[in-house]
C-alpha cells in the first residue's frame, strides 16, 4: 500500500508539474483513465506480479529439468520450439499493448463525455440537444466495445497457440 501511495504522490506531482498543452492536448477522462490504470498496473505488478513472474519462472525450470531427465531427445525438440514460442509471444505483446492503448485511449473519450455532459447539462437542456449527446455518448461506447474486443481477440487466441504448440512437445 505504501508504494502504491507513493506512486500516486509522484503522479500528482508529475501531473502539476506538465505544460499546459498537455491539457489542452489530452481531455480530463483520457488523463485520468491513463493515471487509474497506471496505478492499477503498478498495483498488479506489485501484489501478484513479482510472485507469479517467479513463480512461473521455477516451473519453467523445473519443465525443462524433468523433460531433459525424461528424454535427450524430448529436451531438444522443447528447445527446439523455445524460438518459437519466444516470436509469438513477442508479436501478440506488441499488438495487445497497442490495442490496450487504443482501448484506453477511448475509455478516456467516454470518461471525458461523462465529465462534460454532467457539467454543461444545463445548457444541454437549455438548447434541447439531449438526442446529440446521447447519439455521441452511444457512438463512444460502441467505439469503446469495438476497441475493447481487439484486446480480447489477441488475449483469447494466444493461450490456444500456445496450448498447440505444447501439444506437439
Amino acid at each position: 500500500q505504501r508504494t502504491i501511495h507513493t506512486v500516486r504522490s509522484e503522479m500528482m506531482a508529475k501531473l502539476s508539474r506538465l505544460p499546459a498543452r498537455f491539457f489542452t492536448d489530452n481531455t480530463p477522462g483520457q488523463i485520468t483513465s491513463r493515471i487509474m490504470a497506471d496505478v492499477s498496473g503498478v498495483d498488479d505488478l506489485f501484489s501478484d506480479g513479482i510472485v507469479s513472474m517467479a513463480v512461473d519462472s521455477l516451473k519453467i525450470i523445473g519443465i525443462i529439468v524433468s523433460i531433459w531427465l525424461f528424454s535427450a531427445r524430448l529436451g531438444l525438440i522443447a528447445l527446439a520450439l523455445l524460438p518459437l514460442i519466444f516470436f509469438i509471444t513477442r508479436f501478440f505483446r506488441k499488438h495487445m499493448y497497442a490495442a490496450q492503448l487504443k482501448n484506453l485511449e477511448q475509455l478516456g473519450r467516454v470518461n471525458s463525455h461523462n465529465a462534460e455532459s454532467v457539467g454543461a447539462i444545463f445548457m444541454v437542456k437549455l438548447f434541447c440537444r439531449e438526442r446529440y449527446m446521447e447519439e455521441k455518448y452511444c457512438h463512444e461506447l460502441r467505439e469503446n466495445y469495438r476497441t475493447n474486443g481487439h484486446v480480447i481477440l489477441y488475449d483469447s487466441i494466444y493461450a490456444p497457440i500456445i496450448q498447440c504448440i505444447r501439444a506437439v512437445v
